[in-house]
């Protein structure tokens, strides 16, 4: 299903950088808790809407916080036990693809949209086992062979996060 780009959410896209930033800072900055303004520059996004996804990241368990001068977040779980789908399921709510109003009395409209539901269900139990199969370490790990990681090395990937704190 094609949406207008305006209309799709970014939740689980912003989720997934703020948790490989958190785990990256944690691994090659040696940050104990990583500030959400930090999060918001990476992300080049308002605070208040990574807050908003943040809350959702902690009700689910995925992320942890403090208060305080040295104060932030972390990852509640090992980054190697944090699936994607379980980032999906923290801050998607919807299914990822619907079907539109019909005329419920036409019969091409009723068997069209029984034939794509059983498609779609089937779609989304595909996407959501691909998902359970790439975790957020999984990412950090395949970020490591990329030219700017190697570029830079850890120890010049940490000291750029740090930089951002």
């Amino acid at each position: 299903m094609v949406m207008n780009a305006s209309a799709r959410s970014t939740r689980f896209p912003l989720a997934v950088n703020i948790l490989s930033m958190i785990d990256c800072c944690h691994t090659y900055a040696k940050l104990d808790y990583v500030t959400t303004a930090s999060i918001s520059t990476s992300a080049a996004k308002n605070p208040v809407v990574v807050l908003r996804v943040v809350a959702m990241l902690k009700e689910a368990g995925i992320v942890e916080s403090t208060q305080g001068s040295r104060g932030g977040l972390r990852l509640a779980r090992k980054a190697e036990d944090i699936t994607l789908c379980d980032v999906y399921e923290a801050v998607e709510h919807s299914e990822t693809f619907s079907l539109h109003e019909a005329n419920a009395e036409c019969p091409v409209a009723r068997v069209t949209a029984n034939m794509l539901s059983k498609v779609f269900d089937e779609a989304e139990a595909d996407i959501r086992a691909r998902l359970r199969a790439v975790s957020i370490r999984d990412l950090r790990n395949e970020a490591e062979q990329t030219p700017e990681f190697l570029e830079h090395g850890a120890e010049g990937i940490g000291e750029i996060l740090a930089g951002l704190q």
